[in-house]
């Protein structure tokens, strides 16, 4: 597989902090760069096995993104899932199903307006920020009829 523009600048921001670059965090990376929503820990797992990395490095490399602040971890419903952070990938916010655990990914300008306006309302600077809503998805609101 070949690495991604993106995959390629993450792991060239890690070797500046002190990481070799490994196969196992690259298989890693580029999972989480290819995704359009965040993916749970069994996904990744998943599909970092079927590529030939062994559960171990999964965990291992995961900590490392998390802890460099190259990928985020949210649980929702206890279910950690992770995806690059919003400094390598483009900014958006989340929709968690509390039911099915669905997390549907949601890009607002207007939502970055009224953040930015509430910031300055209150002499309030910003650094970075994160908005979840927790409710049903389509499907569940369906099922639960």
């Amino acid at each position: 597989m070949h690495a991604s523009p993106l995959t390629q600048k993450i792991e060239s921001v890690l070797k500046t902090r002190g990481y070799r670059a490994t196969r196992a965090r690259g298989v890693i990376i580029e999972i989480l760069v290819s995704a359009s929503h965040s993916l749970s820990l069994s996904t990744i797992i998943n599909q970092a096995v079927k590529q030939g990395i062994n559960r171990s490095s999964v965990y291992r490399g995961l900590d490392v993104l998390a802890k460099e602040s190259v990928a985020s971890v949210t649980a929702p419903h206890g279910v950690p899932h992770y995806e690059i952070t919003a400094s390598h990938s483009q900014h958006h916010h989340h929709l968690n199903c509390q039911s099915c655990g669905r997390i549907i990914t949601i890009h607002s300008p207007k939502l970055e307006e009224i953040i930015k306006l509430l910031s300055e309302k209150h002499h309030f600077k910003a650094h970075t920020h994160t908005f979840e809503i927790t409710g049903l998805c389509e499907q569940c609101q369906a099922m639960a009829n």
